[in-house]
């Protein structure tokens, strides 16, 4: 939902620039009004998430999943697409693919302990396999057999339950985990630290990570944006500057963050939206 609220915010303050604006809703095919996370895929499609199933988009009208088709519940949080074509979706209830291919298209994944069915983030990684953060830790699903798969955990990253609400990944091959405990990093060496208080970083609630044009990573949480260093080592402080309500952003909870082709930075907080552009910040 929330990163529809950027969109929205974002088309308001561009609509004198643009084209008239078309408002879809059930009434025109989408399953439910409530829009919890959109996707542009590959081949061209929109794929959006929505509080009863997922529906593809192809600029004339719309295709819907939900539980009758194997989703494994209708509430979908979002979607993915890994480099062999499949597409991975996330729900309140456990993780489905999706084979354009196959005469049964969707496949469900579901983890026995329940709170970890609850799919909060996804992102393909480098080697096929798809990264998942869950309601409790971090998981990963990985090939079994020739179009076999299963998901494993990797770290519960805390005895507490903390939501892995953002991953990313950067070009060392490092795993960047956002979680209501805080920012964790995974080594290429599968090892996996906790950034703290040397990194400023210290019991944050990590709502969104976005890694930028240049590779730089910034970080939005319940406490401001945090940009990291260019290339963060472990051991060292990772922060290079953090932004909050003082220094012109919108609020001091940011809940989304986009780039746009030209650079621009947009910052959705939890009152309202913000762009930074040329080391300039105008408040929305």
């Amino acid at each position: 939902m929330r990163g529809i609220v950027l969109i929205l915010a974002l088309l308001s303050r561009l609509a004198a620039e643009q084209l008239p604006i078309r408002a879809y809703s059930s009434a025109d095919g989408l399953p439910h009004n409530c829009i919890v996370h959109i996707f542009p895929d590959a081949r061209g499609f929109i794929w959006f998430s929505t509080r009863d199933g997922l529906s593809r988009f192809d600029g004339q009208a719309f295709t819907n999943f939900g539980v009758a088709d194997g989703l494994p519940h209708r509430k979908v949080t979002m979607v993915t697409q890994s480099r062999d074509g499949n597409y991975w979706i996330g729900t309140v209830e456990g993780l489905a693919r999706l084979d354009p291919s196959s005469p049964r298209p969707l496949e469900t994944f579901v983890p026995e302990d329940e709170p970890a069915r609850v799919i909060q983030s996804l992102l393909p990684a480098s080697d096929g396999t798809i990264w998942v953060g869950t309601g409790r830790g971090l998981y990963r699903v990985v090939p079994q057999a020739p179009g076999k798969w299963r998901m494993e955990l990797i770290d519960r990253l805390t005895d507490a339950y903390a939501p892995v609400n953002g991953l990313i990944a950067n070009d060392s091959g490092e795993l960047w985990i956002g979680t209501t405990n805080g920012l964790y990093r995974r080594l290429p060496s599968g090892k996996i630290d906790h950034l703290g208080a040397r990194e400023q970083l210290a019991s944050i609630v990590v709502n969104v990570l976005l890694r930028d044009h240049s590779g730089r990573i910034w970080v939005g949480a319940n406490t401001g944006l945090y940009r990291l260093v260019a290339d963060p080592k472990p051991g060292v402080a990772a922060v290079e500057s953090h932004f909050t309500k003082a220094d012109g952003l919108g609020g001091d909870g940011v809940s989304e963050l986009l780039e746009t082709r030209d650079g621009t930075l947009w910052v959705g907080t939890y009152h309202n939206l913000t762009h930074l552009h040329e080391a300039e910040w105008i408040d929305g």
